[in-house]
């Protein structure tokens, strides 16, 4: 794999480090000494696929050529006045369809060819995004007219949502990306970064054909659940683990990593709509559910709801499960509720989504004071877990993203000016500090942070105020554009960044197990200590397993003893040989040590400790076993050794070869049976035999002598017979 090579791969090459393909390189060179009048050539044509070296993503990403400016700048599908310098050929495949080209999809619901428009080209990959389905393989694409569209078919376009079967919860990446990329699998980057441009060339990572999937997870089919309750009692506020929703998340998710998004924000500001699309979920999706949303002033969401959309790419088998979180603000809520559920919601998760109105300005700084109450319900001395990564998407959002000289901003580079800008001291001194301290608080909890920009979805008061009966397809093209970028870029994040705690992936049991927790401090009103939580979830869960599986192998083993066959292939009752049980006891380790891994929580030192216990229960259950074998094999050979030996002490021509006693001893050895009683078996078995010669030949010796002495008589005899007659014939 050379340098050049990875080149061409524009993410993986500019996170290793290495330099573009060099025939581009001298290209731009080139280009760039030609002038004139000091003006660069301009090498590229308008609609050229070209190359961008983006400063946001660090890579090339494909782009197309919009224009030529006359001072030599090129305006791309992605970003405007763009030098020369940064662009450079394509070294990806031209589309064979084109942008907004009608074209035929197979669908494998459907099983027939339907009608489809180009909406995303990945000129990476080589999918096309349809407005039917995302990221489609030309495989399954081929150009309209191909043949005479099928009678009784309409003639117009599906649009979004006129296909249902091809739209699932975690529409469009989320629903198609659930394969873990190999090795050499790129991360996604945008080529879309900057306001302004088009979504002609988006790059969206595809997962490798052929690489293994894991079962999406599927939370609850009819809606989401209640994770956390929340209810006053007397003067405090009472938090609750929502047992049915722990139960479902335990069940779908099991001992796999999770990545938790978190949607956060005030009340009313259309959090769970947000959410909802993310989903795809919307109103006009027969049979789907949504997170509840309305029009009142009263909070929708209370305490907080979950939902799982599937698997997030990138990480082995790594969920994605959605959180809602109650909107901070409300008029039955106050600031110590809202305070305890943010920071709840801001240690569980991944990714953690805020989700405000406006720009970003001293107001809305000031309206977010509830984030500093987070470092009061947090402890972070000892914090072991990973901070969640800060999506700040910002609502109904109508600014041009410009700096102080009127150039361009992407959302991340407002979002960082925006943090790091000092308050003015203003005639209220307190408001300043309450918005400063905002600022440190959301640069000390999230590292990581990320901006977004949407447009407000419809221009029409009403259709506002009842957003989820408006369908997609009617939603302004711009906030649709915007919104499939941040889904993307949320996707990229969640893929990134699993739940860990002390560096160990967080799975679904271990989520459940630690929010029980922090639940119990919240409610105890100590401060949120993840250490603290994690060292007992660490042995109170690596203990439950431990004796569960004690208890699953107890019971196998149970059976067993009890008369039932061994449970692996062409097994059978004990007795049977030391291989095929040894076999078994091996395929029952493999299993429990399977079940482990999947599901042991906590550092490597305490799964060791419990895992080590385990093992020797399971140790003295075999040995157990092996006892019980060998007794009944013994058992069944003195049963068929005494046959034997009596069938060998029969009377002389009574023990015949045709006595079913002379073959017992052989046909049961045959069957297997364990090495030790047979040989003992076997050792007495020959022992009798002997037995048995010795008796015949003494037998034979007594028969013989029997025989000498009856033949010494009848010659005796016979002489004497013959002395006789020789005396009666003499004269």
């Amino acid at each position: 794999m050379s340098a050049q090579w990875l080149g061409t791969l524009p993410s993986l090459g500019s996170l290793l480090g290495l330099p573009g393909p060099e025939g581009s390189c001298t290209k731009l060179s080139m280009a760039d000494e030609a002038t004139k009048g000091g003006v660069p050539a301009l090498t590229f044509a308008v609609g050229a696929l070209v190359e961008y070296d983006s400063a946001s993503t660090g890579s090339w990403i494909p782009a197309k050529v919009l224009a030529h400016r006359p001072d030599g700048l090129y305006d791309l599908d992605c970003k405007p006045g763009v030098p020369s310098s940064r662009v450079r050929g394509p070294n990806f495949a031209p589309p064979e369809h084109q942008v907004g080209a009608e074209v035929e999809y197979f669908s494998e619901t459907k099983g027939d060819w339907i009608l489809a428009r180009v909406q995303v080209y990945d000129a990476i990959t080589g999918a096309y995004d349809l407005d039917v389905k995302p990221s489609v393989f030309p495989s399954r694409i081929r150009a309209a007219g191909t043949r005479p569209p099928t009678p009784g078919r309409e003639d117009t376009l599906p649009r979004l949502d006129a296909i249902k079967e091809e739209r699932v919860p975690g529409t469009e990446s989320f629903a198609e990306a659930r394969a873990p990329p190999s090795a050499a699998s790129r991360p996604l980057s945008s080529a879309r970064e900057e306001s302004g441009g088009s979504t002609g060339s988006t790059y969206r990572a595809e997962a490798c054909a052929g690489s293994g999937t894991t079962p999406p997870l599927r939370l609850h089919k009819d809606g989401p659940l209640q994770l956390v309750k929340v209810s006053r009692r007397g003067s405090s506020w009472h938090f609750e683990v929502g047992e049915d929703a722990a139960r479902v998340l335990e069940a779908a998710a099991g001992g796999r990593p999770l990545s938790v998004c978190t949607v956060c924000g005030p009340y009313r500001t259309g959090k769970s709509y947000l959410l909802n699309l993310l989903l795809g979920r919307n109103v006009h999706a027969a049979g789907h559910s949504q997170f509840r949303v309305g029009s009142t002033t009263r909070a929708c969401t209370e305490g907080i709801w979950m939902w799982g959309a599937g698997d997030a790419p990138g990480a082995d088998g790594t969920s994605l499960l959605f959180l809602d979180c109650e909107g901070f603000g409300s008029t039955d809520s106050d600031k110590t509720r809202d305070a305890k559920l943010m920071s709840l919601c801001m240690i569980l998760s991944s990714v953690f989504l805020l989700n405000t109105k406006g720009v970003l300005n001293e107001s809305l700084f000031n309206a977010l004071s509830l984030v500093c109450h987070m470092s009061e319900h947090i402890e972070e001395r000892g914090q072991e877990a990973s901070k969640p990564s800060l999506m700040w998407v910002l609502r109904d959002f109508l600014l041009e993203l410009q700096d102080e000289v009127g150039g361009t901003l992407t959302p991340d580079e407002y979002l960082e000016r925006s943090l790091h800008m000092r308050p003015p001291d203003g005639a209220d001194p307190q408001r300043s500090r309450a918005a400063r301290e905002v600022r440190e608080i959301l640069l000390r909890f999230f590292p990581q942070r990320h901006c977004a920009t949407l447009a407000q979805p419809v221009i029409d008061e009403d259709a506002l105020r009842d957003l989820s009966k408006v369908p997609v397809e009617q939603l302004r093209p711009e906030f649709r554009t915007a919104f499939q970028e941040m889904q993307s870029q949320l996707l990229r994040t969640a893929r990134a960044r699993p739940k860990t705690v002390a560096g160990q992936p967080v799975s679904a049991n271990a989520l459940v197990a630690m929010l029980r927790k922090l639940v119990q401090a919240l409610n105890e009103g100590s401060a949120l200590n993840v250490s603290s939580a994690w060292e007992q979830v660490q042995h109170t869960s690596c203990e439950a397993l431990s004796v569960e599986l004690r208890e699953l192998a107890a019971a196998e083993m149970r059976k067993v003893r009890d008369g039932a066959a061994l449970p692996i292939p062409g097994g059978r009752s004990l007795p049977v040989s030391d291989d095929m049980l040894v076999a078994s006891m091996k395929d029952c380790r493999r299993r429990l040590r399977q079940e482990w891994r999947s599901q042991a929580v906590g550092d490597e030192g305490v799964r060791a400790e419990y895992w080590k216990d385990l093992k020797t229960f399971v140790a003295d259950g075999e040995k157990s076993l092996q006892l019980l074998n060998a007794e009944l094999a013994s058992a069944q050979l003195r049963k068929v050794g005494s046959d034997w030996e009596a069938w060998l002490g029969e009377q002389e021509g009574s023990a015949l070869p045709s006595d079913a006693r002379s073959e017992a001893l052989s046909l049961l050895i045959d069957d297997g049976l364990p090495w030790k009683p047979t040989a003992r078996a076997a050792q007495e078995a020959l022992g009798t035999a002997r037995l048995a010669r010795l008796r015949w030949d003494g037998s034979l010796a007594a028969l013989k002598a029997e025989l000498r002495l009856a033949t010494q008589e009848l010659a005796s005899q016979a002489t004497v017979a013959d002395a006789a007659t020789r005396l009666e014939g003499t004269p």
